[in-house]
């Protein structure tokens, strides 16, 4: 499959750019920016206000499917600049979904290209997590190749989803809002392990179970230069109402960091 070939972005050369996202250092507290990753099943669990009070069945990705989205927590004062993610996966029974036209897997702006479902894997502006701009022309994103190792395309194949995308600063942008999003089909990975959709782990690395994916997500913004970056591992492991809370305790720590 061949990827679209990437904007560049205006003034700066893509591997300056792609270097900017390549020094992924995690500070002790996040200035001006913090990265999110949220997940959501076909039972809910979003952990930004919206797990299932009141929100339509889209919101939620099909039997099969777990999607993780993406979100930068900007302050007033400042814009996100530009994002890097990659998502890894480390069993053969899992694979990235993408929407694909004849070009290839379509990373930005899915309806737009024809997607009948909002549940593939691609990245956008900040928008709300089900608002029509994230998904349409109105959330298209300027895509600068490959975020970590720095390419000068983005690579996205069912395995590995590593891309790096940046915003133009236009002041009507808002300034947070969900810019990511991976979509992994666990249908086969769940049957062959009797797991149920939530039995699907997601927290840092090194955790005693086996692993299915490795995800990472890095942001920065126009004041604060560096990269504010989080890695995570989801895992497959049959959750016990113990494990399920430290799951929820793991996310919400992360958020307040």
């Amino acid at each position: 499959m061949r990827a679209k070939p990437p904007k560049m972005l205006p003034g700066m050369a893509l591997w300056g750019f792609t270097a900017l996202c390549m020094a992924a250092v995690v500070a002790p507290t996040y200035g001006d920016i913090e990265p999110i990753v949220d997940r959501l099943t076909p039972n809910g669990f979003g952990l930004n206000n919206d797990n299932n009070s009141g929100q339509p069945a889209s919101e939620f990705p099909p039997a099969g499917l777990v999607t993780l989205d993406s979100y930068v927590d900007v302050t007033a004062d400042d814009n996100w600049l530009c994002a890097g993610m990659v998502v890894q996966l480390r069993n053969p029974l899992a694979s990235i979904e993408y929407f694909l036209d004849p070009n290839g897997p379509v990373l930005t702006a899915p309806e737009s290209a024809g997607s009948p479902s909002r549940h593939v894997s691609f990245v956008s502006q900040p928008r709300p997590r089900g608002a029509n701009s994230r998904f349409r022309l109105g959330g298209l994103a300027n895509i600068a190749g490959g975020y970590d190792p720095p390419t000068p395309r983005p690579q996205a194949d069912p395995t590995r989803l590593n891309i790096a995308w940046f915003d133009e600063h236009q002041p009507d942008y808002p300034n947070d809002g969900f810019v990511g999003r991976a979509t992994i089909d666990v249908s086969d990975l769940l049957a062959a392990q009797g797991l149920g959709p939530d039995e699907l782990f997601l927290g840092p690395g090194r955790q005693s179970f086996p692993m299915a994916a490795e995800i990472a997500f890095a942001a920065t913004t126009v004041r604060d230069p560096t990269l504010r970056r989080i890695d995570l591992t989801r895992y497959a492991v049959p959750e016990s109402a113990s494990l399920a809370l430290l799951a929820v305790s793991v996310l919400m720590a992360l958020r307040r960091r």
